[in-house]
């Protein structure tokens, strides 16, 4: 399939469609706060433009490894996929960072819009010392609600330490959505998953100012950010920022791109295949 994007777009954005695109080889405006409702899972995949799919990029790091207690330890994993993709950790099956619950937040509020749902999630497990306890499969996991792919290293810790404090002291962001793609006029919804405990999260735009409700920005109790009709003026970049009252903070990036499949075609268009 293709997206066609004007010619006047192409500055913006050329680049994160270069990079983000080549990786998929293959009114309710002012709504008010719904909370990550967590319903039986819809097998059909009628409501989405593409097939469901998950991939793991080559940015992911996750490799063998060897460890000594008291060591740090700190992986990374990036996915590609259709639809949302929630992403969490696991020590022998064992969930060690995020969860197995999926929102269907977007599917509830688009109704029976056609999504694209193109989203890249980056996830990050990061432990201040590790002992014994860490010593087995760990795998990063994917979900999208229609498979689950895993990305796996086997791990092993020697010496007799015991770590009393597992994770860092700073703010932690664990998973968040690096880009999205999604039709203009729909909902959509951009991962903020806090990975520490005593964190606050807030969004803001590329000039640094605070996303506000009354501006059609939705933030949700868990740090994710719910746009709840995607418009041409979203294009661009959204930073989320996790902090602690000792004034420290973590920021990931978000580039949202909306596209039209109904806007026409001017003569320079350019059709991306993926």
């Amino acid at each position: 399939s293709s997206v066609l994007l004007p010619a006047t777009t192409m500055n913006t954005c050329s680049l994160f469609l270069l990079s983000s695109l080549a990786l998929l080889a293959h009114s309710r405006f002012l709504a008010p706060v719904i909370q990550n409702t967590v319903v039986p899972e819809v097998k059909s995949a009628d409501f989405l433009v593409d097939a469901p799919s998950i991939k793991f990029t080559p940015n992911s790091n996750l490799s063998d490894a060897r460890f000594k207690s008291g060591d740090s330890l700190n992986f990374y994993c990036e996915v590609v996929g259709t639809p949302m993709v929630n992403v969490y950790w696991t020590l022998n099956g064992r969930i060690v960072q995020g969860h197995r619950r999926r929102s269907n937040l977007e599917r509830l509020r688009n109704e029976d819009n056609v999504m694209i749902g193109q989203n890249v999630v980056g996830s990050r497990l990061e432990l201040e010392c590790v002992d014994e306890r860490m010593t087995g499969t760990l795998s990063c996991v994917a979900d999208n609600g229609f498979e689950i792919q895993k990305s796996s290293a086997q791990i092993s810790t020697t010496g007799a330490d015991v770590c009393t404090r597992l994770r860092p002291a700073r703010p932690q962001i664990g998973s968040w959505t690096k880009s999205r793609i999604e039709e203009i006029g729909n909902a959509a919804l951009f991962q903020c998953r806090k990975a520490s405990a005593g964190v606050s999260t807030r969004w803001e735009n590329e000039d640094g100012e605070e996303l506000r409700r009354e501006d059609g920005f939705v933030m949700q109790p868990n740090g994710d950010l719910l746009i709840p009709s995607l418009q041409w003026e979203h294009m661009g970049s959204y930073f989320c920022i996790a902090s602690n009252e000792e004034g420290d903070e973590e920021r990931t990036e978000t580039f949202v791109f909306p596209t039209d499949k109904n806007a026409p075609e001017p003569s320079e268009d350019v059709a991306y295949e993926y």
